[in-house]
C-alpha cells in the first residue's frame, strides 16, 4: 500500500463533491435529504472555543528560595552532642584529654607505677566518649517539612501532566426527528475537533515554567533519599503550631524553612488557572447541506429489516421552505472538563436535563449547601476568635504575672535592705554600748584605784598620826612621873598602858 499525505480540508473537499455528485445523479437520493430539510424538529448548535492557561509562579519561587536552605540544613544539620565520661581499663580507653589527665591526677589509685624517668604508667583512666544527636527538634520539623514539600508538588505535578492541558475546539450538535409513514427516525450526535492550544502566545514561557516545576519534583525527591532523611526516618514529625526556637528565629537557613512551612500552610490552590473564550458560530447553506447529508447518511447506515418497510414516495416531498432551530449549545455537559472544577471538591457533571422541580430542589440544596459552608465558616471564625482572646487573655495573665513578680521581687528586696539596714543600726547600737559600758568600766576601776590610793595614803597618816600621839603622851607621862629608887620606870611597848594607847590611836 503507497504512502500518502493530505490534509482534513482536502478530504472535506473530495467528500462534498461525491456528496454533490450523488445529488445531482440520485433524484431519490435528493428528495430523501429535501425530506429530512423539511423535517420540523431539527436544530443545529455550533461553538468555538480557545483555551489558554496560566500559571502562577509564587509556590515554585517560594520553593525554590526554601529548598536552598532545606540543602544546606540536610548537608551540615544541627547537632546535639552528648558527653559521657567512664573510668576503663587503660587498654580499653579510646578517647582522652585534659579532663583525664586532671582526673588521673586527682585519683592516684588508679596510677599503676611511675618508672625513674617520671613516666607515668596508669592502671585505669577517665574514658571521654562523645554522640553526635540529630534528632533535635528543629531537625525533626525539617523532616517533616520535607515530607509535606513532597505531598505539595507531587499534587500539582500530577494534576498538572494529566489534566492541564488545554486545546482549542470546535463543537457542532446535531438533531434531527424524521416521521414516514408513521415510521420514526430520529437523530441526535455532536462533531468535535480540537488541537492543541497556542496559550495565546504564551506557550514557550508555560513550558518552561512546566520544566521547573519537574526540575523541583526532581530535587525533593532527591532530599527525600538522603542520608540525612535515612536517619531520621523513625523521628517523630512535628505539627502545627510550630515551637520557634532560637534556631529557628536566629539560623539564616532554618528561617528560610520556617518561611516555607507557613507558605505551604496557607497556599490552598493548584497553582495554575484557565481562560476560556467561546464563540458561537453561525451557519450558511453549505454546512447545512453537509449537516444534512451527514444525517441522512446516518439514517441510510441504520442495518435492519425494518428498514425495507418504508417507502419514501415523491409525493411526500412537499414544495415549502423549513427553517431549523439553532440552539444555543449546553456546554457544560459536553465541552467541561473536572480540570476546570472545584479544586477542593471536583463534582461530577450532569448530562440530564432537569425539570423545573429538580431546578428549584438543586438551588435550594446548593443555597442550603452555601448556607452550611457560611455556618461553618463563621464558627471556624468564632473559635478562632475564642482561641484569639483565649490567648490574649493569657498574654495578659502572663504580663499581669510578671509584673506580680516584679513587685514581690522588689518588695523583697527592699525587704532584705530594710533588714540588713535595722541589722547594721543594731550591730551599731550594740558596738556603742559595748564602748560604753567598756568606757564605764574604766572610769569605774580608775576611780576604785583612786579611792584605794586615798584610802591607803588616810591608813598611813592615821598611823604615822597615832605614833606621833603616841611619842607625845610617852614624853608627858615620862616628864610627870616621879623617879623611884629602882630609878625612872620606861613604858615598854609590852605593857598595858602602850597597849591601851596603841588601841586609842587605833
Amino acid at each position: 500500500m503507497a504512502n500518502f499525505e493530505t490534509t482534513l480540508k482536502k478530504l472535506q473537499s473530495k467528500y462534498r463533491s461525491r456528496f454533490l455528485k450523488l445529488f445531482k445523479t440520485s433524484k431519490e437520493y435528493k428528495e430523501f435529504v429535501d425530506l429530512i430539510k423539511q423535517a420540523k424538529d431539527n436544530s443545529f448548535s455550533s461553538i468555538s472555543r480557545v483555551e489558554s492557561r496560566k500559571f502562577d509562579e509564587t509556590w515554585i519561587q517560594e520553593i525554590e528560595r526554601g529548598i536552598v536552605g532545606i540543602n544546606n540544613i540536610i548537608n551540615n544539620p544541627k547537632r546535639f552532642i552528648k558527653f559521657q565520661s567512664e573510668v576503663v581499663p587503660i587498654e580499653m580507653a579510646k578517647k582522652t584529654g585534659s579532663e583525664s589527665i586532671r582526673h588521673l591526677a586527682m585519683n592516684s589509685q588508679y596510677i599503676k607505677q611511675i618508672d625513674e624517668k617520671g613516666t607515668i604508667m596508669p592502671e585505669k583512666i577517665l574514658n571521654i566518649s562523645t554522640d553526635d544527636d540529630l534528632g533535635i527538634y528543629e531537625n525533626r520539623f525539617v523532616v517533616t517539612l520535607i515530607r509535606k514539600l513532597v505531598r505539595f508538588i507531587e499534587l500539582r505535578h500530577d494534576y498538572i501532566q494529566k489534566k492541564a492541558e488545554v486545546r482549542d475546539s470546535d463543537l457542532v450538535f446535531m438533531k434531527s426527528r424524521l416521521e414516514i409513514e408513521g415510521s420514526l427516525l430520529e437523530y441526535e450526535g455532536k462533531l468535535r475537533l480540537s488541537v492543541p492550544s497556542a496559550e495565546d502566545g504564551n506557550k514557550e514561557a508555560n513550558d518552561l515554567l512546566l520544566k521547573r516545576i519537574v526540575e523541583l519534583r526532581q530535587r525533593v525527591i532527591f532530599l527525600l533519599s538522603s542520608e540525612f532523611m535515612r536517619t531520621l526516618k523513625d523521628a517523630t514529625p512535628v505539627n502545627n503550631p510550630i515551637n520557634v526556637t532560637n534556631i529557628l528565629k536566629s539560623n539564616a537557613d532554618y528561617i528560610k524553612c520556617y518561611e516555607l512551612w507557613k507558605f505551604l500552610d496557607r497556599y490552598d490552590q493548584l497553582g495554575v488557572s484557565f481562560q476560556i473564550k467561546e464563540t458561537t458560530n453561525q451557519f450558511n447553506d453549505s454546512n447545512l447541506n453537509d449537516l444534512y447529508a451527514h444525517i441522512g447518511a446516518s439514517y441510510l447506515a441504520i442495518d435492519s429489516e425494518r428498514t425495507k418497510k418504508i417507502k419514501v414516495k415523491n409525493d411526500q416531498v412537499k414544495k415549502y421552505k423549513v427553517h431549523p432551530h439553532f440552539d444555543k449549545p449546553i456546554l457544560t455537559k459536553d465541552l467541561t472538563d473536572d480540570k476546570f472544577l472545584s479544586f477542593d471538591e471536583k463534582k461530577k457533571v450532569s448530562i440530564k436535563t432537569l425539570t423545573l422541580a429538580q431546578e428549584v430542589a438543586l438551588k435550594k440544596r446548593r443555597e442550603e449547601a452555601e448556607k452550611r459552608r457560611k455556618e461553618k465558616e463563621a464558627q471556624k471564625a468564632k473559635e478562632r476568635q475564642k482561641l484569639l482572646e483565649r490567648r490574649e487573655k493569657e498574654k495578659e495573665r502572663q504580663r499581669l504575672a510578671a509584673i506580680e513578680a516584679k513587685k514581690r521581687a522588689e518588695a523583697k528586696r527592699l525587704e532584705m535592705l530594710e533588714r540588713s539596714r535595722l541589722k547594721a543600726l543594731e550591730d551599731a547600737e550594740r558596738k556603742k554600748e559595748q564602748e560604753r559600758q567598756k568606757a564605764e568600766a574604766a572610769a569605774l576601776k580608775k576611780l576604785m584605784d583612786e579611792e584605794r590610793k586615798k584610802l591607803l595614803e588616810a591608813r598611813r597618816y592615821v598611823k604615822w598620826l597615832a605614833n606621833e600621839q603616841r611619842k607625845s603622851e610617852n614624853q608627858a607621862v615620862l616628864e610627870k612621873a616621879p623617879i623611884s629608887e629602882e630609878g625612872p620606870e620606861f613604858l615598854t611597848p609590852e605593857s598595858p598602858q602602850t597597849e591601851d594607847h596603841s588601841k586609842e590611836g587605833e
